[in-house]
This record gives C-alpha cells, sequence and structure tokens, in this order.
C-alpha cells in the first residue's frame, strides 16, 4: 500500500513540475522575453568571462548553499502548517516555471547550441540535485500527512516518537547531504565543463 502512495506521489510531483516548466516555456514564448532576455544574460561580454575567468569557488559555494537551503527550509517549516500540501504545489511548480523560463530562453536566444550549453550547464551537479528536490517534496508530503493525514504516509509512522524522529531525521540529513554534494559538484566541478561549453556560443 505505501509503494503505490509512493508512486502517486511521484507521479504526481512530475506532473506538477512538467506544468511548471510549460509554463515556464509559454511565458517565454508568448511574451517575447525569452531571447532578449538570454541574450543579456549570456551576451558575449559574459561568456568571454565565463571562459576566461577565473571563478571563487569558495565564495561561489557560500552563495549557493544558502540559496539552495533557504527555500527548502522554508517549504519544511510550511509543511509542519496547514498549507503544507498547497505549499508542496506551489513549490513543485516554481521550480518547474523556472527550469521552462532557463530552457526555453537559452534555446530561443541560442538554438541547438543552446541546448548543448545547458546541457554543459546542469551537468553533473543536477544528478545529484534533482533527486534531493524530489526526495524533500517526499520528505514534506510525510511531514504533513503526519500531521494532517496519517493514512497518506507514503513511509512508516512508528509507534514510539523517537523512533519517528530519529527515523526522519536520517531521512532529513540524507537529503541534506545530497544537496550539499550536489552544491560542491556546481561550484568545483561545472565550472571546468562551462568554461568549455562557453565556446559552443562564442
Amino acid at each position: 500500500m505505501e509503494y503505490i502512495k509512493r508512486r502517486r506521489l511521484y507521479r504526481s510531483c512530475l506532473l506538477y513540475f512538467l506544468a511548471g516548466i510549460l509554463a515556464g516555456i509559454l511565458f517565454m514564448y508568448f511574451t517575447g522575453h525569452g531571447a532578449a532576455g538570454t541574450e543579456t544574460f549570456f551576451r558575449k561580454s559574459v561568456l568571454l568571462e565565463m571562459s576566461y575567468g577565473k571563478l571563487d569557488k569558495g565564495q561561489f559555494l557560500k552563495y549557493e548553499l544558502p540559496r539552495r537551503l533557504r527555500p527548502a527550509a522554508c517549504l519544511l517549516l510550511l509543511s509542519t502548517t496547514c498549507f503544507g500540501f498547497l505549499a508542496i504545489r506551489l513549490y513543485t511548480v516554481m521550480k518547474g516555471f523556472l527550469a521552462g523560463l532557463l530552457f526555453s530562453g537559452t534555446v530561443l536566444a541560442y538554438g541547438g547550441r543552446g541546448v548543448l550549453f545547458l546541457i554543459v550547464l546542469l551537468f553533473p551537479h543536477q544528478l545529484l540535485l534533482l533527486p534531493a528536490f524530489f526526495l524533500l517534496l517526499c520528505f514534506c508530503y510525510q511531514i504533513s500527512c503526519i500531521s494532517r493525514a496519517p493514512e497518506g504516509c507514503i513511509w512508516p509512522i512508528y509507534t514510539g516518537r523517537k523512533k519517528q524522529l530519529i527515523s526522519l531525521l536520517l531521512i532529513l540529513l540524507w537529503i541534506l547531504f545530497i544537496t550539499v554534494m550536489g552544491c560542491f559538484l556546481e561550484c568545483y566541478v561545472n565550472p571546468l565543463l562551462v568554461a568549455d561549453g562557453v565556446k559552443l556560443l562564442l
């Protein structure tokens, strides 16, 4: 039964995420902001700096960690309230919308080269950050279910409160570990790939 509930949740999260991506793409397409906005962000002077400039990876990591963790912490707090289920849906759609803006904007500005650059831009850190994102959604959903709808829980509910807290804490630490490792790859590995990938757009 829990397996079926997890599958339904995974499918639901994926659909909300894809809906957000579609909304982002449609927004870029119908408003005409795509090419202009992306060309401003990826204009040649900026691309040259990305290709030849030296990135302070330590400072980049200090910037990325709070940027990734603060929204997750807000979602986690909201999941303990009556707005938990709504917050999970909105957060998923928002993330998809931002992804749609990035994808469509880059493709509108640079065509096929933009697709190749996006692949470089998102590798390899998204191999960890995306699973961490969906695992966070599942965790927050479990928290909301425990307090609001126990019959909808996707993971076991333990009778002992201490055992339940330990179980949730271990899952949360695992999510945090994956996220931190993803940020590490984003700050220390991805810039090396981007420096070469930028040449696709020059």
